[in-house]
């Protein structure tokens, strides 16, 4: 093991990992100086004019203001989830179901004020021609109290902010959380752009050329402002500094080709300057340090294509990957060669894997299946209470079988827990939030502070 990827997670004590149940993973690491330690990372136009605009709501007025504190959940044991429709208004707080113009592939909340009502939300089509990005303001409530005024009738709920003419097909838009006015969206001709909002206009700010095909990873360095990272299906994986750019054209400073088959997904390490992880369609997850752009660690990580992987935002030896195999596999990059877990609930590919940015033990995911599944690895091994869905593992606490058709991309709020963006393949857009009293069930929930051996 190459002690530049271990980072170390301790904290004061000489308990490893994450909460993931009572009665999983034993293994403690036996010296502490094999893990060498990272500094962590804390870190007008159109608009809608129409009142209905497209938009279904749901919002359930009766709900009630749950102390964090109580484990008593309302939630119907084993509910089919045929019966979405009946279940919804008891377990989310709200849904707002937006009918898109086009087909999106992608969705991101962008970062706002803390007591904000109006949340950013970017998505764009994938078209053959006339592609646009859309920046789209929803009106969502923000606490308790303001999920008891608000109401979504006769109201704008939602309006396009921004509207963008775009080359190509947008097959991923994400922003750079550490300068929100820069985005980057990776097109179906293979390049990749660079837009600023604050210069309103329809022309990329920068084109970074280096990949000869499309692709769908794209990540930016939670350090290193206007450090960008690709994979395309070229098989390559690309990096720009963007900084450096002396014209409105930029070369990658590393191509590195050492997948043998699409690289599906990219992400940097939350809290290492140097370190990211690709996945790709060989199977293989590979752990690579920007400076030797040599794998640190390379593995077969599924029995089919891999099509996404995240690290955990604070316990960074931990990574999520998502496959075609239909399931999910928890990592521990200090003993790689075996997965510590697979979740198993989707029936077909999964698309996207995400760690909840509030919840060190929680994380989602979407697939072809039109399921998106919320994960609770607190959970593990903890054997069942007779509450969730039916005939489904005791770590899977909440499933939104409301979309008919793949959900090819989702988001977290950043800031407000439990409400999420998804986005499907029938141009739908949904904004929901599970209530608190249906995750609060169980006191083995969301401990965070919580380190179980």
């Amino acid at each position: 093991m190459h002690n530049l990827l271990c980072i170390n997670i301790y904290r004061n004590h000489d308990q490893v990992g994450l909460p993931l149940g009572r009665t999983f993973i034993k293994k403690r690491v036996q010296d502490n100086n094999e893990i060498s330690s990272e500094t962590s990372f804390t870190n007008s136009s159109k608009s809608e004019g129409s009142e209905n605009n497209g938009i279904n709501c749901i919002f359930n007025q009766n709900s009630e203001q749950v102390d964090e504190n109580s484990r008593q959940s309302s939630f119907i044991e084993n509910v089919p989830l045929v019966n979405w429709s009946k279940y919804k208004t008891t377990v989310c707080q709200f849904i707002i179901e937006h009918q898109l113009e086009n087909q999106s592939l992608t969705t991101q909340f962008f970062p706002s004020t803390q007591d904000s009502t109006n949340y950013k939300i970017m998505v764009g089509t994938n078209l053959t021609q006339n592609n646009k990005l859309y920046i789209l303001t929803y009106r969502i409530p923000n606490g308790y109290r303001e999920y008891e005024r608000f109401k979504f009738e006769n109201k704008k709920t939602v309006k396009i902010s921004y509207k963008l003419d775009h080359k190509s097909e947008i097959n991923r838009a994400r922003v750079d959380e550490s300068n929100p006015d820069i985005f980057a969206t990776k097109a179906g001709n293979g390049m990749v752009y660079i837009y600023s909002l604050s210069r309103h206009n329809n022309n990329p700010v920068l084109t970074c050329r280096g990949h000869t095909k499309e692709g769908y990873g794209i990540s930016w360095n939670p350090f290193r402002q206007g450090f960008l990272l690709s994979g395309g299906y070229d098989h390559k994986i690309c990096i720009w500094d963007i900084s450096k750019a002396e014209s409105s054209e930029i070369d990658p400073i590393h191509q590195i080709t050492k997948h043998s088959n699409i690289v599906e997904d990219v992400q940097w390490c939350p809290n290492n300057t140097n370190v990211f992880a690709s996945v790709g369609d060989d199977k293989k997850m590979i752990l690579f340090d920007d400076r030797t752009c040599k794998p640190e660690i390379s593995i077969r990580a599924h029995e089919k294509e891999v099509n996404s992987v995240a690290f955990h935002k604070k316990f960074t030896n931990f990574l999520i990957t998502g496959s075609s195999d239909n399931t999910i596999r928890l990592w521990d990059i200090r003993s790689s060669r075996k997965h510590l877990h697979s979740f198993e609930a989707h029936d077909k590919p999964v698309y996207s894997v995400q760690w909840n940015p509030h919840n060190n033990n929680i994380f989602g995911s979407s697939g072809d299946d039109s399921r998106f599944h919320i994960w609770d690895i607190n959970k593990i091994g903890v054997e069942g209470k007779g509450r969730g869905l039916m005939n489904q593992p005791t770590e899977l606490i909440f499933t939104n079988s409301g979309h008919n058709s793949s959900i090819r991309d989702f988001d977290w709020c950043p800031n407000l827990p439990w409400t999420i963006s998804t986005v499907d393949d029938n141009k739908i857009n949904q904004i929901w939030s599970v209530k608190k009293k249906i995750i609060y069930q169980d006191e083995c929930l969301l401990d965070d502070e919580k380190i179980e051996i």
